[in-house]
């Protein structure tokens, strides 16, 4: 980079430098570690149980991701994980669903970025109790 000054006289004066430009780090990289479903029986159909777990690229923990998804039933669910790296949540299922299939959509963080193609799992099916 050259810098060019004039003062108000009309004189000139230079000076250059090197400058080396680094893009800024992008933050921590993040994947589903596991996913895992469980099932149990209720009044009128059953409940379907997701745990999503989040970590880096270390393989450490990764709280505060917000996990989405899809029901292949028609519904979305998702939750926010902890400082474990976890998180669960349900839907009711009606008792003519036998199964239903999880998929994770997306998982965003500040400051990080959700890596899809280090999914350990992508989807899980639960059935009927």
């Amino acid at each position: 980079v050259t810098l060019t000054v004039t003062d108000t006289i009309g004189q000139t004066g230079s000076a250059s430098r090197d400058v080396t430009a680094t893009a800024p780090s992008g933050g921590p990289t993040i994947h589903v570690s596991d996913l895992t479903g469980s099932s149990t029986a209720r009044k009128g159909g059953w409940r379907a149980t997701v745990t999503v777990t989040i970590r880096d690229a270390s393989n450490a923990p990764f709280a505060g991701a917000t996990v989405s998804g899809s029901w292949s039933t028609g519904g979305s669910g998702g939750c926010t994980t902890t400082a474990a790296g976890s998180c669960s949540f349900d839907t009711n299922m009606n008792k003519k669903t036998l199964s239903a299939t999880y998929t994770v959509n997306d998982v965003a963080a500040s400051g990080a970025t959700y890596d899809p193609t280090a999914d350990a799992r992508e989807s899980v099916t639960l059935s009927a109790p």
